[in-house]
């Protein structure tokens, strides 16, 4: 038996905050692929307010946390 794994795309944008060295980096999902970098905060409300203000520019996009690593 074997199976063919069929990547589908995602059918809407992202934009993701995600814990680094300096704080949280803000980064741009499109649905084609690829990441585009938005921007570093030190804490996580900057950052949840970067990403809202950056996913109302963009137009119907999704913001999600990936981790808050332990600050908040």
């Amino acid at each position: 038996m074997s199976a063919e794994i069929i990547p589908i795309p995602r059918a809407f944008r992202l934009v993701i905050i995600q814990p680094c060295q300096e704080g949280f980096a803000i980064a741009y999902l499109p649905p084609e692929g690829g990441r585009k970098p938005l921007g570093v905060r030190s804490d996580l409300a900057a950052a949840r307010l970067l990403a809202g203000n950056e996913a109302f520019k963009i137009g119907k996009c999704r913001v999600q946390v990936l981790a808050d690593g332990g600050r908040a």
